[in-house]
């Protein structure tokens, strides 16, 4: 979804081509792209449209090239969305090319333009060897095609992006996004993950290499003395450590169903307790979720952060209540959210 000639752009599985028949007002004066089932439903890119009417979310590509984590944070996604198995598997990568060279030869007709999220169902980084192998195809892509668009999402460190330093072709389609949380967050439910410090050095290092880095701070969670912890994180990122993300994706825990159903340890719920039962699954009771919001959005207001900001698949009225306070902008109407400028998104 981008603007061209006044006109918004929005990507539509032609499954789902009934709304233009079903909410003509929605669309009314947008230009909107149908994408055919085995382009949005494809083995290795997938159109994800799943997120409810009351969840701020646009739709976004996802490149499926591998699924589970070796970081096996406690409080992870991928429990549910693996069934409970999040060991690591690298598909066979053998067709992965020619889809890609297909699918952006499909976008590039309909004038589209597309990121493609390597880090939905993975982690970008955490298998350097997986990584270096992801690399060499998109880097034969890109010899091809001039709209590939990659993101790369991780909670890496400065060991694991060394594959990435070693593709210059990378800075012509890479974005990188690095997760990141305060120590205190990270030593409790991200034990397995790199130190929050050495995430940032890596994001250093890829921002003095030339990438554009964006952060997810994602999800917060009110432990600790978290006001002081989250202020000094952001403090440390963008006075100390000077780095100068292009985007800012925050958001607040949250538990699918199946997350918690298969969640081998469950302690990080309590913090759902008397939460808000959402079309995203329960959250932490709404006023905890502005507390913490306000917090951040706060601080980046004090340090004078200039670039984009948004939430991370929250509820319309956290998004507009916040918006009246002038701390965000207002996302705009499902499904487009066309005001949005969020992590997945180009």
């Amino acid at each position: 979804m981008k603007q061209a000639n006044g006109m918004t752009r929005f990507v539509l599985c032609e499954e789902n081509r009934y709304m233009l028949l079903a909410f003509p007002e929605l669309f009314k004066g947008l230009r909107v792209v149908i994408a055919p089932r085995h382009i949005a439903r494809g083995k290795f890119i997938s159109l994800f449209d799943k997120s409810p009417p009351d969840i701020v979310c646009p739709s976004f590509w996802e490149l499926k090239w591998a699924t589970g984590c070796v970081f096996r944070c406690k409080y992870c996604y991928l429990q549910g969305t693996l069934y409970g198995n999040i060991q690591p598997r690298l598909k066979c990568l053998n067709a992965l090319k020619d889809d890609l060279i297909r699918f952006l030869r499909w976008a590039k007709n309909a004038k589209l333009r597309v990121l493609l999220n390597t880090g939905e169902l993975t982690d970008s980084f955490a298998m350097p060897g997986w990584t270096e192998r992801l690399l060499r195809i998109l880097d034969e892509v890109a010899e091809i095609m001039d709209n590939l668009k990659v993101l790369f999402v991780t909670k890496a460190g400065s060991k694991h992006i060394k594959p990435l330093l070693k593709h210059a072709k990378t800075l012509d389609y890479g974005i990188i996004s690095f997760s990141i949380n305060t120590h205190t967050v990270a030593s409790r439910y991200e034990d397995l993950a790199p130190d929050p410090s050495d995430r940032i050095k890596a994001a250093k290092i890829c921002q003095d290499y030339g990438f554009e880095v964006r952060f997810r701070l994602d999800p917060m969670i009110p432990i600790g003395d978290w006001k002081k912890e989250y202020a000094e994180l952001l403090v440390y990122i963008l006075s100390k450590e000077e780095v100068e993300p292009t985007r800012i994706t925050i958001g607040t825990l949250r538990g699918l169903n199946k997350t918690i159903r298969f969640a081998n340890d469950r302690q990080w719920t309590i913090f759902l307790k008397q939460g808000e039962k959402t079309g995203w699954g329960l959250k932490m009771p709404r006023e905890a979720r502005l507390l913490l919001y306000e917090t951040v959005l706060g601080v980046l207001k004090e340090l004078g952060f200039r670039g984009q900001i948004a939430l991370c698949k929250e509820t319309l009225s956290i998004w507009r209540e916040l918006a009246s306070k002038t701390l965000l902008n207002d996302p705009g109407s499902y499904p487009l959210w066309c005001k949005v400028f969020c992590n997945c998104l180009p």
